[in-house]
């Protein structure tokens, strides 16, 4: 099993995510690999493009897995099958008659990749 960690900007916003990939099965040069995938950002400011307002991020974290099937003759995998879950928490606020004024809001997105190639 092969693990690594690096922190990304995705967004707008410093995430730090931790990869790990493990060969499962390997026969006549086709390779099975399992992948896992976390995410997770700490509380901070960010701007999204072409909107003025200041928002906060106020927690977020992601997982997903996926199982890659490649022919090792080949230079991509020919077939990808996966989930991942990203919850999220954002602090938006506005000025109103002179005065800020905040509204939470909570995202959970939920993706399924199903990506396949044909000969």
């Amino acid at each position: 099993c092969i693990r690594d960690s690096e922190s990304i900007m995705q967004g707008g916003l410093h995430v730090n995510q931790l990869r790990s990939f493990e060969l499962v099965d390997l026969e006549n040069g086709i390779a099975t690999i399992e992948v896992e995938l976390e995410q997770a950002a700490a509380p901070q400011p960010y701007e999204t493009p072409g909107k003025p307002m200041p928002l906060e991020l106020r927690v977020m974290s992601g997982e997903g897995e996926a199982t890659l099937t490649w022919d090792l003759s080949k230079l991509t995998p020919a077939r990808a099958d996966g989930e991942s879950t990203v919850l999220s928490g954002i602090r938006q606020t506005i000025q109103k008659d002179g005065r800020p004024q905040s509204a939470d809001s909570a995202t959970r997105s939920i993706r399924t990749i199903d990506i396949g190639t044909t000969e």
